[in-house]
């Protein structure tokens, strides 16, 4: 009986196992074919590059990486550890407030602070009204890379603010709680234990941050710094040379594999860290001063972050609604809000069947091939996009079939990209359920897909919802990945938004901008709602 029920568990497990196999091959080619192009002719764009262009691309890159992860660790570390620890005036507010930057892309904040800080922006408005400083005796060009940094920061830093307070909240309270009995204050914790035991979250923080900023193309371009992204895009677009713009692909390609090599590395290193209990930690009340050093320095990234571009993209969008096109804006939403939710809906279909051929098979060279897959969200969507090109290049002078420039195109690259925003929460939720359930469902003589449709499904959808939720806000805010493969004059929100901001144009875009910030502060609410539940 024993063997008939192996037999009969390999059976009804290979519809899932075939799927997943297939939906994971589809989803690895176009990132295999970049290596092809080391045997493409190029143009004259590669003799450029190597005259000096790609020596300013590391060096940007490399000014871009160390001053970007400096700045989200002083805007995410110290106030991830006073929320978690301490009690203060607005400091349960602060514990949701301090997500909220999320919901800005990064090309819309450059945008922003590039309007404020511009020649006769608010700033020196601002500075003439209070101080009486006229705009020659201060005025400065924001369009630098190093002023260009806090600007990204202030919006990256909540991937290390989330994974640093999880780590404060949730692991390693033993460790605390033991140093807290041998009369250890919480700043000599914070510095000696806490920070060493959140070692791996910080790590996996800046790494989301740093994928974050390879793939940002908008923020580069507006304020005309050179980096990988925007050299494809130059290449691609300017000089219509692909050989060149794959090329450079294949390079950045190397440098995020060499981020993810570093984070998973360290992870495995690190693992013993994350053990440990969850009990919590009773917050202590701060006084008078502490209380004010704690706001400040909490509120801080959250009014540059937040506040501010919500303030000015909301004054902009009242000055300037009287010239929208509300025709073409009414298309850009539905065609947004389409391609979003439609592309979402696939990637957590394909997530599921990824998911479950794992937990059916169990077979090890499967389930690395099914990792492997996963892995498009740490590479920018500018490599996806050129890969793309290429792979569908091959297509149409080997089997006469070119699908460049239609939605399917461009819904199979966000499930390229964004595959690891649904597959990560709903695999943490089936992890979460073991086999038990599924086992014991299947004894009882019921199929994979009867067992998942009637037993697991009901358990795991508010997993299935976050990921919806959050592959939604990931493709609202894809720029590089929606400017390349989009159909011809197909117009989304965030395309608009980077036209007019290009064109100089800023305040008109700030209505577009606005709707997306909108649209992708939904997911936020849902998790607050979700913490305030637990």
């Amino acid at each position: 009986m024993g063997n008939n029920f192996q037999i009969k568990l390999k059976s009804s497990s290979k519809l899932w196992l075939t799927l997943s196999i297939v939906f994971s091959i589809v989803l690895l080619i176009p990132l295999g074919s970049i290596f092809l192009s080391l045997f493409e002719t190029v143009g004259d764009g590669w003799k450029e590059l190597f005259d000096g262009l790609i020596q300013t691309y590391l060096l940007n890159t490399l000014i871009l990486a160390v001053g970007v992860s400096f700045f989200t660790l002083i805007f995410a570390v110290l106030p991830a550890w006073l929320i978690a620890n301490y009690r203060f005036p607005f400091s349960n507010s602060l514990k949701w407030m301090m997500v909220l930057p999320l919901s800005i892309p990064t090309y819309i904040i450059a945008f922003i602070y590039g309007d404020i800080f511009s020649f006769g922006g608010e700033f020196y408005l601002l500075a003439d009204y209070l101080f009486g400083f006229g705009i020659k005796e201060i005025y400065f060009d924001i369009f630098k890379v190093y002023y260009l940094i806090p600007i990204l920061s202030s919006v990256l830093y909540p991937y290390i603010y989330l994974t640093c307070l999880d780590s404060f909240e949730n692991n390693n309270r033993a460790f605390i709680e033991s140093a807290e009995l041998l009369g250890k204050s919480r700043s000599s914790i914070f510095r000696k234990i806490a920070l060493p035991l959140s070692r791996p979250a910080i790590v996996s923080g800046l790494f989301l941050v740093n994928m974050e900023l390879l793939n940002d193309y908008g923020a580069m371009d507006f304020f005309g710094i050179q980096t990988f992204t925007t050299g494809i895009f130059r290449t691609w677009f300017g000089m219509n040379d692909l050989g060149t713009a794959l090329r450079l692909a294949l390079i950045l390609f190397t440098i995020s594999f060499l981020f993810i090599y570093a984070e998973r590395l360290f992870r495995r290193q690190a693992k013993y860290y994350e053990e440990g209990n969850h009990t919590n930690l009773t917050k202590k009340k701060k006084g008078f001063i502490g209380s004010l050093v704690a706001m400040i320095i909490c509120f801080i990234p959250v009014i540059l972050g937040f506040v501010i571009p919500i303030a000015k993209l909301t004054y902009n969008a009242f000055t300037t609604y009287h010239s929208v096109d509300f025709f073409a804006y009414t298309v850009a939403m539905m065609n947004t809000t389409f391609l979003a939710f439609a592309a979402a809906s696939v990637i957590v279909i394909i997530s599921l069947a990824l998911i479950y051929g794992e937990r059916t098979g169990k077979f090890g060279l499967v389930n690395k091939l099914i990792s492997l897959s996963t892995v498009g969200y740490a590479i920018p969507g500018a490599i996806i996009a050129v890969s793309m090109l290429f792979f569908l290049s091959g297509l149409k002078s080997t089997f006469g079939v070119f699908g460049f420039g239609t939605l399917i195109v461009l819904i199979y690259a966000y499930n390229i990209r964004f595959m690891a925003t649904a597959y990560t929460p709903i695999k943490s939720a089936t992890d979460k359920l073991g086999m038990n359930s599924y086992d014991t469902s299947r004894l009882l003589g019921f199929g994979n897909l009867r067992t998942f449709w009637k037993v697991e499904l009901p358990i795991i959808q508010p997993a299935i919802l976050t990921a919806m939720l959050v592959a939604v806000v990931e493709i609202l805010k894809e720029l590089p990945l929606t400017l390349i493969l989009r159909p011809f004059n197909y117009e989304t929100l965030s395309t608009i938004a980077y036209q007019y901001a290009k064109n100089e144009m800023v305040k008109d875009a700030s209505i577009y901008s606005l709707s997306i910030v909108a649209i992708s502060i939904l997911p936020i609410i849902f998790f607050v709602k979700s913490k305030k539940e637990q």
